[in-house]
């Protein structure tokens, strides 16, 4: 055997070695999901993240597979519309723990359902759900508000903590994201947030101010470290009936974890004797940048992508223009304006947006 040929053979070991830890180290961790009672306390892992819950209290804690208590003593509460006080899942209540498999779904394989029960001693019972999978990172997290007599309900928050960790870390940052295309998205240290216009929607003749950042995100925020990555992802996994919404509130010391951790949805009210959040997706990724791809790929389970086979779209939207008042005759110049200087660049639509007054008795397509 020559030393060339000995040598290459050694460096093909070297690399199938490499190559059997790397995917030991990428599969290892992951395991069937395994959920008991011992007691008061509920525990459901898959070896990458580990729920536990204390049914004599109505709080969990969410942790990594190897233990990192990520999130402490975290509930659930909603409130109704009128009223200035939440009703929490540890106000006093009688509370049991029930779980079922769920197979193969669109998030994963191998999945279980865990279903907490608090039933309030007020008489409502929240309903608590968790899908845990044994080939993901994440779960998905939703609850249902039952009572005897119909509720009109404005805030509902299967996620509430005065905490949120990531373990250790050098450069602890929050990521979140904005309403809507008025603002931009915004990464900051867990400390310090910074200053913000704290809006939504921007219209017409208002005025925002720079302000301390109130800590709400939209659909999806994160903290993690921006030295070693990992990160703890949390957001929409739906938006069915509501809009979906995250809070952090500010760490007290650099690289410190946050005072606060919230998923909720609001945006408008929803009433009866019966009354369900959307979904949520909530999860730990050693590398938060591979977490976000995760959460926007979850969330096109329940509501997938609208497909598309055409060329990108490029046009034109009234709204920063006319805000909410698009008269025919301004539509009639800005088309006329369009066609002569933008359509030959590739333009090829106008968006009447909101509140398009026209002539009466015409509609939006007889402009053209």
């Amino acid at each position: 055997m020559t030393r060339r040929l000995k040598k290459n053979i050694q460096v093909m070991v070297v690399l199938l070695l490499m190559f059997v830890a790397i995917l030991s180290f990428n599969t290892s961790a992951f395991a069937a999901v395994t959920i008991s009672q011992s007691g008061n306390i509920v525990t459901a892992t898959n070896g990458t993240i580990t729920i536990t819950y204390d049914v004599s209290i109505g709080k969990g804690t969410f942790k990594t597979g190897g233990g990192t208590t990520l999130i402490s003593n975290w509930y659930s509460d909603y409130k109704i519309v009128g009223n200035s006080t939440r009703i929490n899942s540890y106000d006093t209540a009688t509370r049991s723990a029930t779980w079922v498999s769920i197979g193969t779904d669109g998030y994963g394989t191998g999945g279980y359902r865990l279903t907490i029960t608090n039933t309030l001693s007020s008489g409502s019972t929240i309903l608590l759900y968790i899908n845990m999978y044994a080939d993901q990172s994440y779960v998905i997290v939703d609850m249902t508000v039952n009572n005897g007599t119909s509720q009109q309900i404005e805030i509902m928050e299967p996620i509430g903590a005065n905490n949120l960790d990531i373990g250790s870390g050098t450069d602890k940052r929050i990521y979140t994201s904005p309403h809507n295309n008025n603002f931009d998205y915004g990464v900051a240290p867990v400390n310090n947030f910074g200053n913000s216009e704290n809006g939504y929607d921007r219209v017409s003749g208002s005025t925002l101010t720079w302000s301390a950042f109130n800590g709400i995100s939209h659909w999806v925020t994160a903290m993690f470290d921006n030295t070693a990555k990992q990160g703890v992802i949390g957001g929409a996994a739906t938006t069915v009936n509501w809009k979906s919404d995250q809070k952090l509130a500010v760490a007290s010391t650099a690289n410190g974890p946050l005072t606060g951790f919230y998923l909720y949805n609001t945006g408008g009210t929803q009433s009866g004797t019966s009354v369900s959040s959307d979904k949520f997706f909530l999860g730990y990724f050693s590398d938060y940048r591979t977490g976000l791809e995760t959460f926007a790929t979850a969330y096109t389970v329940a509501q997938p992508k609208l497909a598309w086979t055409g060329a990108v779209p490029i046009g034109y939207n009234t709204w920063y223009t006319y805000y909410s008042f698009p008269t025919a005759d301004a539509i009639y110049a800005m088309t006329d304006y369009f066609f002569t200087h933008l359509k030959a660049l590739g333009y090829n639509y106008i968006n009447l947006d909101c509140c398009y007054k026209g002539v009466p008795g015409q509609t939006a397509n007889q402009i053209w």
